[in-house]
């Protein structure tokens, strides 16, 4: 079932001039006393008030109706279900429902329509109202225009939890007495305190059941005066009430006496404020408060309050920062942490203008310290309720600095990895991903013709590529760094020699790619083959040279023994006693030339000296070292010593083998 609606600047009327009745099916408009009493005592407040009856019918609209729905209250009382036109077809739908089940309080959002044809949002507290039988006969309904709150309520999120919080620890109760101090309204937070359900508190007495024994006499003798009129109203009481679980809270209270038309006093109405949560609250907001300074204070991070781009307070962090005590900093345009005034200016433009759109501005920004010295910002500037901002800063100058190097790095090995003068490329999974122009030269494709093709495209065969594969990627895993010689194929066929290196990008994670080089080793590959082919012919004429001398070595042993040694007998028969052991000696000589005791002796230690050869060929022909030394002209000492070094050049060191025994069997 749905509502009818209203033109945008009066009632619908239905076919017979009348206007369309009201959904809920209206009866003749009965209002109970008590809630035409309460409608009178809340006339002046700022929220929309009327009462609503179960059949659709609505009256007792105050001032503030009109405001909130653009018609007069003429228009609003001349027509019961006038109400039932302008709220929303779905949300009238709702409401109906909720009426339906008969709940002694209810609360709804609901969709109001204006004389301008607008829709607003009302948050409407319906409480029940009891007849004098004791029976709900409809509700007072006190509706809010919320929908400014709706429109941000998204953009508020945050706050209006904080705020719902706050309200659920402060709490304010509203509840009606009659002029017997029966209890004829609670709301849903007075019902929260007291820990009981509607049921059990509605018509009950409300000294005898909610307040403590020791305070019941005073407050129901200054009561009952009041409704005799013999005691004026004070503006604020306060007495702690009782708990169903039998706890005291101290309830401040605002009261007003409630009197029907003819100003009779019907009973009170009065809000009351916990004293122990609001102060319990406020001793919580000053132990956070004093948190929160202790932690802006203790902070590194730089935070620090503006208002109207003055600067209203900076920590510790922001101080030590930018070098300034705190008298010198608060109260000061903050132009003084920019580096110019265009600097300044870009920050108005900029940062604020986000600040007013958004809520925040996030960015990196340059600002100057006291002392001349500029510093890199990482900036968060938020709105503050107030119209100022927070600003949170942190020293990121090094991140940036370090942010340029690498920039330039990147700049620089992107300039090598153009101009290097070897192939340059960079595979994921076999599949080429980037190559310098280099390579792309030795292989005669564009660029565009290699990136995204599988690394196949560089070699002649299958079992090359799988072969490269293979081995490349078990040196990698060995060593880190796989190199291979192999074979690639150019795209007009020819096939290359190449030696390829690569490297992971990460070692740790090869799927980030693996980086290769390629050098053309064809030519290279050209030469080494002549030089081995040299390599080759040079080692016969070596071989030749050494038969050869072989050959020359033979005839000159057998000249020796044919001519020379039978000439040395013949002059050794003739030679005078002190002759005889030079001639001795020089048959030695020809006999060692003839036989190979030189070459073998280098063979054995090449690191003889010219001097210790002399000395071992002296040794083995018999000489003694006093011999040797007269022979040679040097003392007996050196001889000794030569004889040592010779030793161990040997081998013979610390070894009981005689030198010249050693040497002779050679």
């Amino acid at each position: 079932m749905t509502a009818s609606k209203p033109d945008s600047d009066s009632p619908r009327r239905d076919h017979a001039g009348g206007r369309a009745g009201p959904s809920w099916h209206p009866s003749p408009n009965v209002v109970p006393s008590a809630a035409r009493q309460l409608l009178d005592s809340l006339r002046g407040i700022d929220d929309m008030v009327y009462f609503l009856g179960f059949d659709g019918r609505t009256c007792g609209f105050n001032p503030a109706s009109g405001e909130l729905t653009g018609y007069s209250l003429d228009e609003l009382e001349s027509d019961p279900g006038f109400l039932g036109h302008l709220i929303h077809p779905d949300d009238l739908s709702a409401l109906r429902d909720l009426h339906t089940d008969r709940q002694p309080s209810i609360e709804i959002d609901y969709r109001l329509k204006g004389r301008d044809g607008s829709y607003r949002w009302v948050h409407s507290h319906q409480i029940g109202v009891r007849d004098e039988d004791g029976m709900l006969s409809g509700y007072i309904c006190l509706d809010r225009d919320v929908s400014e709150q709706k429109a941000v309520q998204a953009a508020v999120q945050v706050e209006r939890d904080r705020t719902l919080e706050y309200i659920n620890i402060a709490g304010v109760i509203l509840v009606a007495l009659d002029t017997q101090g029966r209890v004829t309204m609670i709301n849903r937070m007075g019902r929260q305190i007291l820990g009981y359900e509607e049921s059990e508190i509605i018509g009950a007495g409300w000294f005898e059941h909610f307040l403590p024994a020791s305070e019941r006499q005073r407050t129901r003798r200054a009561f009952d005066q009041l409704m005799a009129g013999e005691l004026s109203l004070a503006e604020r009481f306060n007495n702690p009430v009782l708990t169903k679980d039998g706890r005291e809270r101290l309830i401040s209270w605002r009261n007003m006496i409630l009197r029907d038309k003819s100003g009779n006093i019907t009973g009170t109405l009065s809000s009351g404020e916990d004293i122990t949560d609001r102060r319990r609250a406020e001793r919580a907001l000053e132990q956070s408060e004093a948190q929160f300074r202790a932690l802006f204070e203790g902070t590194s991070s730089c935070i620090v309050f503006i208002k109207d781009r003055i600067i209203k307070y900076a920590n510790a962090a922001a101080l030590r920062m930018f070098g300034y005590t705190r008298e010198e900093m608060i109260g000061r345009d903050t132009m003084i942490v920019h580096t110019s005034p265009e600097s300044y200016e870009q920050g108005n433009r900029i940062v604020y203008e986000s600040v007013r759109q958004n809520g925040t501005w996030q960015g990196e920004w340059l600002l100057k310290r006291k002392d001349g010295s500029r510093v890199w910002m990482d900036t968060y500037v938020t709105a503050m309720p107030d119209g100022g901002t927070v600003v949170i800063l942190h020293d990121i100058t090094d991140r940036v600095q370090v942010k340029a190097a690498l920039s330039e790095r990147e700049a620089e090995l992107t300039a090598i990895f153009r101009a290097a003068p070897v192939g340059i490329g960079l595979t994921v999974d076999r599949v080429l991903k980037q190559a310098n122009e280099k390579l792309c030269a030795m292989l005669g494709y564009t660029p565009e013709e290699l990136i995204g093709q599988s690394a196949r495209i560089l070699y002649p065969t299958d079992e090359e590529f799988e072969y490269v594969g293979r081995v490349k990627y078990d040196m990698i895993h060995e060593k880190g760094t796989g190199t291979v010689e192999t074979r690639w194929k150019r795209k007009d066929g020819t096939v290359i020699d190449i030696l390829l290196s690569s490297t992971p990008v990460d070692p740790a994670d090869w799927s980030k790619g693996i980086t290769f080089t390629a050098l053309d080793i064809t030519e290279r590959k050209k030469s080494e083959q002549a030089l081995l082919d040299k390599n080759v012919a040079l080692r016969e004429i070596l071989n030749q040279i050494s038969a050869d001398r072989e050959a020359i070595r033979e005839q000159i042993a057998t000249n020796i023994g044919e001519t020379v040694l039978p000439m040395l007998k013949r002059i050794e028969e003739k030679a005078s006693p002190s002759q005889l052991p030079l001639v001795a000696q020089l048959e030695k000589d020809f006999k060692q030339i003839s036989a190979p005791f030189l070459d073998l002796l280098k063979k054995r230690q090449p690191a003889l000296t010219p001097r210790e050869t002399e000395i071992c060929r002296l040794i083995k022909n018999g000489m003694t070292s006093k011999q040797i030394a007269e022979a040679l002209n040097v003392s007996l000492g050196t001889v000794h010593k030569y004889r040592e070094l010779i030793r161990r050049k040997l081998g013979l060191a610390n070894v009981d083998i005689n030198l010249t025994s050693y040497l002779q069997s050679l």
